[in-house]
């Protein structure tokens, strides 16, 4: 009997194209971007029919392997065909992932619409997709509130936290909350990234794009003083699993709702937008800046970290106090 993790693999492999395929597939359509060529009308919002980055196999694979192991434990049925039910995927999603916030729900149903694709491409299962919006759809207002960020005053509670309790996770929360990185963007941190002269972060992020982002002196220092041999952290699923379960245990410990590594990127895109608003910008260019420094292609991908209205004004108080703490 396969394991679930290789019927997963099999699944995502069908439809991953290697850059081989990639490039003739660039020739025979006549195109330098495969992605706009490839989603209906070049919308961006919409899904691709292949899976192109490694990165993105690997993210719908870590996701889609843990998911389809708790449905099988949950059900005791052995193949994934048999797991590809709306009835089994939405008990899975309700018993284990209602309090996810709502990206880690989107990339999660975009992974098992990818699983269900390549099983379809293997002849494994039949018809469409068994669903659609359900996942995000589900306690939207939990969802919601999750996305918008933590409080900047939970934020800073769960940094001390991690000081107290698991201090090899608190630079890499302080990294989230001060500088707004990814979690794959942390773990992959090097100290060839660190520029100490310009105080900034040289970033190489989703899709291999390239950012600096501004990086506080005393948070510079930390990092300076010590000596990975590689990487600061580690780029690997092991760690980032770790760094997600401690982040969600000091969250727990201290009564705050919803937890996620992710949340504190949020708490960083809403503080640098007050921070901007602040100084004189329009609605506009602070969202263009913010979208900048988090590395979004598009600046509507901003407001589901800044939504639109967006009391900034109230934030000046969180505002004052983190720019005291963290660029004294």
């Amino acid at each position: 009997m396969p394991s679930m993790a290789h019927q997963v693999h099999r699944c995502l492999f069908a439809l991953k194209l290697s850059k081989e395929e990639i490039d003739q597939l660039k020739i025979e359509l006549d195109v330098n971007s495969l992605k706009r060529a490839l989603r209906p009308n070049g919308d961006p919002t919409k899904p691709l029919p292949y899976i192109l980055g490694d990165r993105t196999y690997v993210t719908y694979f870590r996701e889609c392997r843990q998911f389809f192991q708790l449905a099988k434990e949950m059900t005791g049925e052995h193949l994934i065909q048999d797991l590809l039910t709306y009835e089994v995927i939405m008990q899975t999603f309700e018993a284990h992932y209602l309090g996810q916030a709502y990206g880690s729900n989107a990339k999660l149903q975009a992974g098992i619409k990818k699983v269900y694709q390549g099983a379809s491409t293997l002849g494994w299962v039949h018809g469409p997709c068994p669903i659609e919006n359900e996942i995000n759809d589900t306690n939207p207002n939990h969802v919601r509130t999750h996305r918008d960020g933590y409080l900047p005053s939970d934020a800073r509670m769960i940094v001390e936290y991690l000081n107290q309790h698991s201090e090899a996770f608190a630079i890499p929360a302080e990294i989230a909350y001060q500088c707004g990185l990814r979690e794959d963007e942390i773990a992959g941190l090097k100290k060839s990234c660190l520029d100490p002269v310009n105080q900034v972060l040289n970033i190489r992020g989703k899709g291999g794009k390239r950012r600096t982002v501004p990086i506080p002196p005393v948070l510079m220092e930390q990092l300076m003083s010590l000596h990975p041999v590689n990487y600061y952290f580690t780029p690997s699923e092991s760690w980032r699993a770790n760094f997600r379960a401690t982040v969600q245990k000091a969250c727990l410990a201290q009564g705050i709702d919803g937890t996620g590594i992710h949340r504190l990127r949020s708490t960083y895109a809403q503080l640098q937008y007050t921070r901007f608003r602040s100084e004189g910008m329009t609605d506009e260019a602070a969202r263009l800046t913010v979208s900048h420094l988090l590395g979004h292609e598009r600046i509507g991908v901003t407001s589901i970290y800044v939504p639109v209205g967006f009391l900034w004004e109230e934030y000046l108080p969180h505002l004052s106090a983190y720019l005291n703490e963290t660029w004294k």
